[in-house]
Order: structure tokens, then C-alpha cells, then sequence
């Protein structure tokens, strides 16, 4: 009688074992899973080009033309290059919309590749006679700077929209954001 005990204990034990074993293979595989999901959004975000302005926008003195110019470093913070960048610049008396910035109606400009950690510069410029009417404040300037890129054949960008402030002689930066079609998967 002890002997059929035994044995069922020990049936009832190695079940029990087992069960609690296949639980831990389940959580164990889900926890992977969530792992894997994690390092392929991991990868996707460090792997590919990352396009920003890395200091303010500067007054260049002398001009290369009658006009006022200004320049805007743009650099790839991503590990990955930017095969062609373009940018596109509005400017305006009253605030400027994201959609005005990207729009067709924007000029553009091809800066071309930009390698990792590379910089370039974007110049843009004022009418001389309308730099005075802001200098007076008579006028005020708003600029938008956009930069469209290609990351695995989707477009994707950066966009800045700005006041120039006469007093401290700066653009401060009121809508800044980046466009990218990984961020809707998520």
C-alpha cells in the first residue's frame, strides 16, 4: 500500500512540475517576444537618418548678394546617411502654418546627401528694403525651414517655424516637429 502511495504522490509531484514548467516556457516565450518587438523598434529608430539644425539660425555678414542672409546648419544625427535632402523655406508677416512650410508653393532647395554626423549649410535671405521695415518694427518676420528626406522609400522630415526678434536679434523657435511614418506604427 505504501508503495501505490508513493507512486502517486510521485505521478501528482512530476505533474505538477510539468505544469509549472510548461507556465514558465509560456511567460519565458512571451517575454522574448516582447524583447524582440522591443529591439526591432530599437533598430529601426537608431539605424536611419536623423535630420536636424544643430544651432541657431546666424545673420552672415557680408552678404554673397544685396540681400540680408542667413544660415542654417543642418546635420544628420543618425547613424545611417540621408541620400537627398531638400529644403524648403517660406517667409511671411504673420505666423506661417506646417502645412505652408511643406507645401509645393515653398522654395526648395537640393542640399543633397548628408553622411552621419556630416553638416551642411542652408542659406536663406531678406529683401534689404523689407529687413529695415523689421529692423523698425514696422514689419514682422516669420520663417519656416523644412527638411524632407527619404528613410527606406518614405518621406520624412524636419520643420521649424520662427519669429525673428529684433530686440535680442534672434529667431525664437515656435513650432518645431519631426516627420517620420514609423511613429503612426506605434
Amino acid at each position: 500500500m505504501e508503495l501505490e502511495l508513493l507512486q502517486i504522490l510521485g505521478s501528482l509531484g512530476t505533474t505538477g512540475a510539468t505544469i509549472a514548467l510548461v507556465f514558465m516556457l509560456y511567460k519565458a516565450f512571451k517575454q522574448m517576444k516582447s524583447s524582440v518587438k522591443l529591439a526591432q523598434i530599437q533598430a529601426e529608430y537608431q539605424f536611419r537618418p536623423w535630420i536636424g539644425t544643430s544651432q541657431r539660425f546666424e545673420k552672415i555678414e557680408p552678404s554673397i548678394n544685396d540681400q540680408i542672409q542667413f544660415e542654417v546648419i543642418v546635420k544628420n544625427f543618425g547613424e545611417l546617411p540621408a541620400s537627398t535632402v531638400t529644403a524648403k523655406f517660406v517667409s511671411d508677416n504673420k505666423m506661417i502654418s506646417r502645412q505652408t512650410v511643406m507645401s509645393e508653393s515653398a522654395s526648395k532647395f537640393v542640399l543633397g546627401p548628408i553622411l552621419p554626423n556630416m553638416e551642411k549649410k542652408y542659406w536663406f535671405f531678406i529683401d534689404q528694403d523689407r529687413w529695415e521695415k523689421i529692423l523698425d518694427g514696422k514689419e514682422s518676420l516669420f520663417t519656416g525651414v523644412y527638411f524632407e528626406y527619404q528613410v527606406n522609400s518614405q518621406l520624412n522630415g524636419y520643420g521649424i517655424i520662427s519669429e525673428y526678434m529684433p530686440a535680442s536679434k534672434n529667431f525664437v523657435h515656435s513650432d518645431m516637429w519631426i516627420d517620420h511614418p514609423e511613429s503612426k506604427k506605434l
